[in-house]
């Protein structure tokens, strides 16, 4: 925690944080749940004066490691959302996914963090491995509703480089339909989409921060921050950034590069596109596809509804 601590300490200064400016706060890498909330306390202490009063602050966990003594401390720390990485609650899933937890694991913890008075819960599935059928996936689903969740994240599984399935890419399987069966089911049950993969009573705000291209420092090994047009890239080597939690690699993007993640984060979530900063070629062609239903707008901004378009739209959008 030492480098965290460091590194974080000097990005306070180079972000120029004033006194309650920091809305949101998200503690991630998949395995929050593995350090004990006492290592946490001097990361909120230094953070204590810059958060806001009602600062969203989000822990993720994993439904194993997530004990009830866990949970308790990170709550008394001032966590007020946890979201659990269950992806699954069939058992036989969850081992060929190589998770470490079962379902009964997934469901305790996350009503143990309701009973200890944690805000706002959120749990996340997975979609389209190998057998994933429509009786399976709603299986998951009508068990999330079962619990005292706001927010669901489904995600389409990928295969990445350096993953644990980078070897075995025939676990993906190929089923838009399943994508769009997702969807419906747990809008049916009064979660809306406000984000391709991000459903929920709940908007998470760390989220919406994103995709708004808002700043936000990225601390901790890969960690990746952003201030107004620049990437900060920490070392990902945990040893190598132990050493050296300073050293951090700078890429500088370009207006048409902010205004193309800008339209295409914009148009695959309810963030949408101001009009103000696309050229006149590119509002003509928005407007086109308001007048063919496919894309609707007000005074300011251009609106997405149907965020499986997404990519296509944004692409014609650009020309």
């Amino acid at each position: 925690m030492k480098a965290l601590y460091t590194q974080l300490s000097f990005e306070l200064e180079r972000f120029e944080a004033t006194a309650q400016s920091i809305k949101t706060l998200f503690i991630g890498g998949g395995t929050p749940s593995t350090v004990s909330p006492e290592l946490y306390k001097p990361i909120f202490k230094l953070l204590s004066p810059y958060l806001q009063k009602d600062a969203e602050i989000t822990t993720e966990a994993n439904p194993n490691s997530a004990t009830k003594t866990w949970l308790k401390g990170m709550h008394e720390l001032g966590v007020n959302r946890v979201s659990f990485g269950v992806q699954s609650f069939d058992e036989d899933k969850l081992k060929a996914l190589n998770r470490a937890h079962n379902p009964q694991q997934a469901k305790d913890a996350i009503s143990y963090a309701h009973t200890i008075g944690i805000e706002h819960l959120s749990l996340d599935l997975i979609y389209n491995y190998q057998g994933d059928t429509e009786a399976l996936i709603l299986n998951d689903i009508e068990t999330a509703f079962s619990l005292p969740i706001d927010h669901i994240s489904a995600y389409e599984l990928t295969i990445e480089d350096g993953t644990t399935f980078s070897s075995t890419p025939q676990v993906r399987q190929d089923d838009e339909n399943l994508a769009f069966f997702v969807t419906e089911q747990i809008e049916k049950r009064g979660f809306k989409a406000y984000e391709i993969s991000n459903f929920g009573t709940y908007q998470s705000k760390h989220n919406k921060g994103y995709w708004q291209i808002e700043n936000y420092i990225g601390a901790g090994a890969g960690a990746v921050g952003f201030l107004k047009d620049t990437r900060f890239y920490p070392l990902e080597n945990i040893d190598a950034y132990v050493k050296n939690p300073l050293f951090v690699s700078q890429e500088l993007l370009s207006k048409d590069e902010l205004l193309t993640e800008r339209l295409f984060l914009g148009m695959r979530s309810q963030i949408g596109i101001k009009k103000s900063l696309l050229s006149p070629q590119m509002q003509e062609r928005a407007k086109l596809l308001c007048n063919e239903k496919k894309l609707r707008s007000n005074t300011s901004h251009f609106y997405n509804d149907n965020f499986f378009l997404a990519d296509e739209l944004s692409l014609y959008i650009l020309g």
